[in-house]
């Protein structure tokens, strides 16, 4: 049974035993920040311990791969393999 605690940010418990045992701290994550995302290491990082919140349109991937891929066109090739069916799931 799951069990949701008010705290400041959200959190995700274990729902086993609705507990706070192993609870990972989540953060959202809006379009226009994933937008902005100009290198590697950004969106790694928004990316981090995070929960997308929004189902993304084929425009923000486009937004995001266009913004790395002038600087880090091998990198944005893995990120795109990882990430894309994350984003499909959503």
């Amino acid at each position: 049974m799951f069990q949701s605690y008010s705290h400041s940010k959200p959190l995700m418990t274990d729902c086993v035993f609705g507990d706070e045992l192993d609870k990972l701290f989540v953060k959202e994550i809006t379009e226009s920040a994933l937008q902005m995302v100009d290198n590697i290491d950004k969106i790694a990082n928004i990316l981090t311990d995070a929960t997308v919140t929004f189902t993304a349109s084929n425009e923000s991937v486009v937004a995001i791969m266009s913004n790395i891929i002038q600087t880090e066109s091998e990198a944005i090739i893995s990120l795109a393999t990882v990430i894309t069916p994350i984003l499909k799931m959503n």
